[in-house]
């Protein structure tokens, strides 16, 4: 960039703002040769994606999306394990709204995993028992989690 260029851009920025953080007061054009003007992290921010919609609004959301069909509902802080019991020809949609990373796990009687998902808002799968038995889900979040056992 040329010295012209840079003074201009330079002068345009002290401009826009105010002389903020240059020393200069905002009445007063900006000298050559003085301290280039400080740009805020705010002053300087791109459009970003939009904001994702707070844990407690897409938790209802998505509670009002299933409607009757859910059959098991928890929130949670912090990791923990559920005991669920799951009838044999049924199938089971489980997942989980949250507001850090988490990991499901549904492991059967025996320990043997049976699904798993991790990540933000995970869900696991389906999960069809061929018999009618206890079952585990271990939920691994740092934060909070609304955990969903949908019907299907």
């Amino acid at each position: 960039m040329r010295l012209g260029h840079a003074l201009v851009l330079w002068a345009a920025l002290a401009g826009a703002l105010g002389g903020a953080g240059c020393g200069a007061p905002a009445h007063r054009p900006a000298r050559p040769g003085s301290p280039a003007p400080r740009v805020t992290r705010e002053a300087a921010a791109t459009p970003a994606d939009p904001p994702r919609p707070a844990f407690a609004a897409r938790l209802a959301a998505r509670r009002a999306a299933h409607g009757d069909a859910i059959v098991g509902d928890a929130s949670l802080e912090g990791p923990r394990a559920l005991h669920l019991v799951l009838e044999a020809g049924r199938c089971y949609a489980i997942e989980a709204v949250t507001d850090a990373e988490a990991r499901l796990v549904v492991t059967d009687e025996h320990g043997h995993e049976v699904a798993a998902a991790e990540g933000e808002d995970p869900r696991a799968g389906r999960v069809c028992p061929r018999w009618t038995s206890s079952f585990t889900l271990a939920v691994e979040v740092s934060g909070s989690a609304g955990v969903l056992i949908v019907g299907e």
